[in-house]
């Protein structure tokens, strides 16, 4: 049982009313503190999580969910336009209230009060006074010098929080709110409403985490307890007097009962991040949170029994989940309540002094047994699980008997070149939904075709063309240079699968030569794609290419028909996963695990930010974004001649981008000696090859 340390303390309160915009409630009169430990157990329940429609697809306000008699109402925003709904706590009869889409005002924060909501228009500084059913009462300026960056309406006033401090606003018949009173608080504090007029405000007081209710009789703090922790007040409710966001998690709070407990981690449900809740029912919340998608969704949360029947799914990760996993987990975890997929984050155990915390405490669960189903293997900046190690471990499943099982799929469905390059010992291992592509652009009359490349030939159209300058452009630093060429030269510098490297070799040597010559710092600020390749007077431009119209942008620098996409020297074009799961080969629900896996790849709606790895869909993604020109020919048939060839260069891509950070802070310490002169290039490779060999040796 996990512990958080409270101290509660009720507070006789001594103050006096003071003059309007006195500071008399500012910090309460501590007595003995009474500390107490409050348990905080697990759960008696998991979430099922249900989606609910709106008539608008929005952003939905952070701030709070409030309510009049059982109409819930929320606050949203797309773009410039600002949206005011109601929805019954049973999530029936969505309606859409009021709105105003000119862009004149920014609804930012709303409260209730006396049946009445109240809307904070950022751009006027004033409240927009409506009533439950949308209708538009009147304007209210707030006193000078008043913002708010949260609301809640108490039982005769209005608090904002203003400046690290709350503001009491009393609304009378006249056109600008009186400013009654202030109490001291904090930058970053946050404040919620109940339904029968009392308000909670958490913030720090000096360094500790303080949770008060505001006594509007004495216009100071009330009863306040102190946490151990930081905390968000995001939700008011009945079974739980707070709803708190401490970390990752949701916790209930009751002051009256003096308890704490952990309800749920938000990934856990697979919920998009940290959002804001309203208990409608005992237990029943609703939730919205952000999405990557331009909109954010609004959701019901409901308790279900934990029992030995439910199945439960874990997805180790090392790092934050991205978006698009996380929304395959909510969609999931919606409609197969009987097998809930929790994320087990690992990232906590990372720290400053222990830069593989994270893998290690994965590792050292996989030892005592507590093997999980699914691993992230996203994020192609390295702070990831290594495949090739975990099947060296016998750790990941093989995915091909899956696929050539299935009714729906088949590997021909798959670009050919990627497809292999995400093999290891001729199987797949992960599931990429989505990726990048490094290549480098060249012009055409210059570098022909690029078949068998090597650094020579290469330096010797440099050499004889008087433009060129440079070999590759001058966009990434020596470090980063480097740190790229490394990534993508897969086993020719790194074989995981047999324990081997090549640091030593000529081919490294020659890397080495030329990230030597490379600035040390650069800057590309305010410069554009094009502009950068025009000006840039390289042989090779190195992009990572996402969609049709990044290389678009290539077309549109060179001249359309005079460049080709011709990958990096003696390597090719580089496949660079965004997105990448495995299934654990100790798995006991590998059917359950594939089921969610086969998701990603039968999905024939774009994944916009990358490159699918299925052809049919790639090829859809691309026309949509081509037909997207229709009304203009020269640009239309630009991008469709751009869409060809970044097909035809995927077909043909059969490398894998990948680096160990642990291995890079080896190449990267001897390195440095190399730039500062102290060894010559031999030498600094037969040291990286000496010290690699033992670090692959030790991870093996």
């Amino acid at each position: 049982m996990k512990k958080i340390t409270a101290v509660l303390l009720i507070f006789c309160l001594l103050l006096t009313t003071g003059c309007a915009g006195s500071n008399s409630g500012a910090v309460p009169q501590n007595k003995e503190l009474d500390i107490k430990e409050i348990s905080v157990d697990s759960a008696e329940y998991s979430y099922a999580v249900e989606n609910l429609e709106l008539p608008q697809n929005v952003w939905f306000s952070q701030s709070n969910i409030v309510s009049i008699e059982k109409k819930i109402y929320l606050l949203g925003n797309f773009l410039e336009s600002n949206y005011l709904f109601s929805i019954n706590s049973d999530g029936s009869e969505a309606k859409l209230l009021a709105s105003c889409e000119d862009g004149s005002e920014q609804w930012y924060a709303y409260c209730t009060m006396g049946g009445k909501l109240y809307v904070l228009d950022s751009i006027s500084n004033q409240l927009i006074e409506f009533t439950p059913d949308g209708t538009k009462l009147r304007y209210i300026s707030l006193p000078e010098g008043t913002t708010a960056t949260g609301m809640a309406g108490g039982k005769e006033t209005i608090f904002v929080l203003n400046s690290g401090k709350v503001s009491a606003l009393k609304i009378g018949e006249k056109s600008e709110a009186e400013l009654a009173y202030t109490i001291s608080a904090s930058d970053s504090a946050s404040i919620g409403q109940s339904s029968d007029g009392s308000v909670f405000v958490a913030w720090l007081d000096g360094e500790t985490q303080a949770i008060s209710t505001i006594d509007e009789e004495n216009r100071g703090w009330g009863k306040t307890c102190y946490l151990d922790s930081y905390c968000r007040i995001i939700g008011i409710g009945t079974k739980w007097e707070l709803y708190l966001q401490i970390d990752a998690a949701l916790y209930g709070f009751n002051f009256s009962t003096e308890t704490i407990k952990k309800l749920l981690a938000f990934s856990d449900s697979g919920l998009l991040s940290n959002g804001v809740v309203y208990e409608v029912e005992e237990g029943k919340l609703i939730y919205t949170g952000t999405s990557s998608n331009e909109v954010s969704p609004l959701l019901m949360l409901k308790p279900v029994n934990v029992t030995e029947e439910n199945e439960k799914v874990t997805m180790a990760t090392l790092v934050e989940l991205p978006y698009l996993i996380k929304e395959a987990v909510l969609t999931w975890n919606q409609e197969h309540p009987e097998c809930q997929i929790e994320i087990k984050d690992y990232s906590q155990y990372t720290t400053d002094e222990n830069s593989r915390g994270a893998e290690l405490q994965l590792m050292m669960d996989i030892a005592s047994g507590n093997i999980p189903d699914l691993y992230n293997l996203s994020d192609y900046y390295g702070e990831i699980l290594n495949a090739a190690l975990l099947v060296r471990k016998n750790l990941l499943e093989d995915l091909y008997p899956y696929i050539d099982s299935d009714q729906e799929l088949s590997r021909d469905d798959f670009f050919s070149g990627p497809l292999s390059a995400l093999e290891i010992n001729g199987g797949l291992y992960q599931i990429v939904p989505g990726f990048m592509l490094l290549t480098t652009s060249a012009a055409t009359q210059d570098v022909g075709a690029p078949e068998n490349w090597t650094y020579d030939r290469l330096e010797r159209v440099v050499a004889e063309n008087d433009y060129y300058q440079y070999l590759f452009d001058t966009e990434y630093s020596r470090d980063e240079w480097l740190r790229l060429m490394v990534s993508a030269s897969g086993e020719r510098l790194v074989d995981w699968t047999h324990a081997q490297c090549f640091f030593d070799s000529e081919y490294f040597v020659r890397l080495l030569k030329i990230a030597a010559n490379r600035p040390e710092e650069i800057d590309i600020t305010g410069t554009y794609v094009d502009e950068r390749i025009q000006n840039s007077h390289a042989l090779l431009y190195m992009l990572f290419i996402r969609n049709v119209y990044e290389a678009e942008i290539v077309a549109d620098a060179y001249g359309d028909g005079k460049y080709a996409f011709v990958g990096l020297p003696e390597i090719g074009s580089v496949l660079a996963p965004e997105l990448s799961i495995g299934m654990s080969f100790q798995s006991a629900h590998k059917e359950q695990c594939w089921q969610f896996l086969r998701e990603f790849l039968l999905r024939d709606n774009a994944y916009t930010y990358y490159l699918p790895l299925r052809r049919d869909v790639a090829r859809q993604q691309m026309q949509n974004e081509v037909e997207a020109l229709k009304e203009n020919d020269d640009e239309y048939a630009s991008r469709e001649r751009a869409m060809e060839a970044l097909l035809s260069e995927l077909e043909n891509t059969d490398s894998l981008y990948g680096i160990d950070t642990q291995l890079w802070s080896v190449i990267q310490d001897e390195v440095n000696k190399f730039y500062a002169g102290r060894c010559t290039a031999e030498e600094t490779a037969k040291a990286i090859q000496s010290r690699a060999k033992i670090y692959i040796a030790e991870q093996s």
